[in-house]
């Protein structure tokens, strides 16, 4: 069996995510759940709320990617387990017999390599 492996950038999502968390808690506190004394004007509540609203779309932009992007494959004699969300997502097993073929790409990257993508084909689909 192998199993992939992440790198250290790939915790960067996580990262953000939990901090982006943290940020919407902080922003629900201060926008619902503070006292309303007067003391804070209702434009510093609509600026909140915005605030609170772009953190919120924020995270599940994040969450989303790394549902979709950090993929964990295990490869065995006959198989491949593909699962999202650092390995803890659903798993996927493809079995060696259904595929038709593969292809291999290299795309530039941002630091001016080249990475190379393995597709996998079954029928006409990657």
């Amino acid at each position: 069996m192998i199993e992939s492996r992440f790198n250290g950038w790939a915790i960067l999502p996580l990262v953000l995510a939990v901090i982006l968390f943290i940020s919407i808690s902080y922003l629900a506190y201060f926008t619902f759940l503070m006292p309303k004394d007067g003391s804070i004007s209702a434009a510093l509540y609509f600026i909140l709320s915005l605030l609170l609203l772009f953190f919120i779309i924020s995270f599940i932009w994040v969450f989303a990617a790394m549902k979709k992007k950090t993929l964990f494959v295990e490869l065995f004699s006959h198989s491949i387990i593909v699962s999202g969300f650092y390995g803890y997502g659903k798993k996927k097993l493809y079995a060696f017999t259904g595929f038709t073929g593969y292809t291999i790409s290299h795309l530039p990257n941002y630091y001016g390599d080249t990475s190379e993508y393995l597709h996998i084909i079954k029928g006409k689909k990657r």
